[in-house]
């Protein structure tokens, strides 16, 4: 064979390997993309839910939490999946097993009901982010991830976005158990392009599995994010929320020693003396409970106080999809030529400044400026995310990158549990503060609850309601503006501990290098 026949083979070669990369991205796309939309999709429908559940807020919160803190318990071991099995043959399975869940979902009966079935779903849910990761970076060269995640990460960021749309739109056409069952078919879809296009990926056998890590890593996770909510709600003197956290703490403290002294580790915490994994992980920590807090938090604000439809919520919202797609290639495009520093701290500081103005909700503010400032979050949550993960991860050799992957990815859904379990019980606390200082407030001023009732009972009076049940439905009425008006500031306040979380994570984003260390 002559020189110019191999030199022809191997072009051949790098084009078909070319072509093949972006298929891979295409196809993984599917999975991540509906793993991630129903972390935020359900956000929409919370609100019927309850009242199809008959819940409250705290209550219906789970619905979500369950979900992310499920996600992050099936987490760690899909790197070991990965390893062991293939991660085309577990990506499959894991669209199998999420798509199953959804179907699941959509039959629930009861809040419980709901719980159980979305912890099956966040099992498949759990694993495709990881495993989709760690395709991408076998497939992709150094010089190419950048633009590769950044296309990848519309679907991470876009989603959270997109899902409010979308969710609007099923829960006041459709209904809202379509949410789920629309992913019935997606799933299918990406099952059979997952078995045709991909190949399977290289299998490093580990001699066993982790069972001591993964069993204490589980318990422990879940016990911590369970006391912070209930001390949050319950508070700290409840000796059984004290107990839970004991054995949380206690079961993490047993997974660090235990997976640093055991030659092949569920997750192999070496990772963290790489300088730019561990500061990039932990300014995503931070990040992510801005990301969830906020995905959270203004639906149940539009549509509970202000009286928003699902829909008109959603539309409301999708200009921050669209600005989030845009800007994660964006951000991919920007890494590859300056590093996520620069992109980390301008990102931050966008979000921050974000939040910030959102604390200053009531009952009036127009949808023009929560859709502004929720925009600028969105370009600063663009230019933040993708570099920072990218960064943490091309710090990291081959051979780690399964477990590299599994670990930013427990690390976002802790991130997101931590947030729901704090911001969900802080919601209610200041509800109750507001609404206590508004009714002493009126108490203080006689003059002006008289003349607000009398207002009030000649409004109730012109539209031909009995004279004798006046004073009652003016005290009603009365009561129900006090409340509402006390739910606005405490959604406000909410806003604002979720910039100060953001905040935080300028600090380790600080020490984010451009070429770091890969040895």
């Amino acid at each position: 064979m002559s020189k110019q026949d191999v030199k022809s083979i191997e072009q051949k070669t790098e084009e078909e390997n070319g072509a093949y990369k972006w298929i891979v991205l295409g196809v993984v796309l599917i999975g991540a993309f509906m793993a991630i939309l129903d972390t935020s999709i359900v956000n929409i429908a919370l609100a019927e839910m309850m009242s199809v559940f008959g819940v409250t807020y705290e209550e219906i919160d789970w619905v979500v939490t369950a979900y992310l803190l499920s996600m992050g318990v099936i987490q760690p071991i899909t790197g070991y999946l990965s390893n062991n099995f293939g991660a085309k043959r577990m990506y499959i399975f894991s669209l199998i097993v999420f798509t199953i869940g959804s179907a699941l979902c959509g039959m629930a009966w009861s809040r419980e009901s709901m719980i159980f079935f979305r912890i099956i779903q966040a099992i498949g849910g759990g694993m495709i982010m990881p495993i989709s990761n760690t395709i991408i970076y076998q497939v992709f060269p150094l010089e190419e991830r950048g633009m590769a995640l950044g296309i990848w990460g519309i679907a991470a960021m876009a989603a959270p976005a997109i899902g409010p749309t979308l969710g609007g739109y099923i829960v006041q056409n459709l209904n809202w158990r379509v949410i789920f069952t629309i992913n019935i078919p997606i799933g299918i879809i990406g099952v059979v392009l997952a078995g045709i296009l991909l190949k399977e990926t290289e299998i490093i056998p580990s001699k066993k599995f982790d069972f001591i890590g993964f069993i204490t890593a589980s318990i422990g996770f879940a016990s911590v994010l369970y006391a912070l909510s209930e001390a949050s709600s319950k508070g700290w003197d409840e000796a059984y929320v004290l107990a839970i956290l004991a054995v949380g703490i206690l079961m993490l403290i047993l997974f660090v020693i235990n997976e640093l002294h055991i030659t092949e580790p569920l997750i192999d915490l070496r990772i963290f003396k790489k300088r730019n994994f561990t500061f990039s992980m932990i300014s995503v920590f931070f990040v992510t409970i801005g990301l969830y807090g906020g995905i959270f938090l203004l639906p149940l604000y539009l549509q509970n106080i202000r009286g928003y439809t699902a829909l008109q919520t959603g539309l409301l919202l999708m200009p921050i999809a669209i600005v989030t797609g845009i800007m994660m290639p964006i951000a991919g495009w920007l890494f590859d030529r300056i590093g996520a520093r620069p992109l980390a701290l301008t990102g931050i500081s966008l979000m921050v400044f974000s939040m910030y103005k959102l604390h200053g909700l009531n009952l009036v503010v127009s949808s023009w400026y929560i859709q502004f400032w929720m925009i600028i979050r969105a370009i600063g949550l663009g230019l933040t995310m993708m570099p920072v993960t990218t960064a943490a991860l091309n710090a990291i050799s081959e051979p780690k990158m399964a477990q590299a992957a599994a670990t930013r990815s427990l690390v976002t859904r802790v991130a997101g549990s931590f947030g729901l379990a704090i911001l969900s019980p802080q919601l209610e606390h200041r509800r109750i503060f507001h609404f206590n200082k508004l009714a002493n407030g009126l108490k203080q001023g006689e003059a002006i609850v008289s003349q607000t009732l009398n207002k009030l009972q000649h409004g109730i009076l012109v539209n031909g309601n009995a004279v004798e049940h006046l004073q009652q439905k003016a005290l009603v009425m009365l009561y129900g503006n006090i409340s509402k008006q006390a739910m606005a500031n405490a959604f406000g306040d909410t806003f604002l501990l979720v910039a100060v979380f953001c905040s935080l994570g300028l600090i380790p984003a600080l020490f984010i290098e451009k070429h770091p260390d890969k040895n």
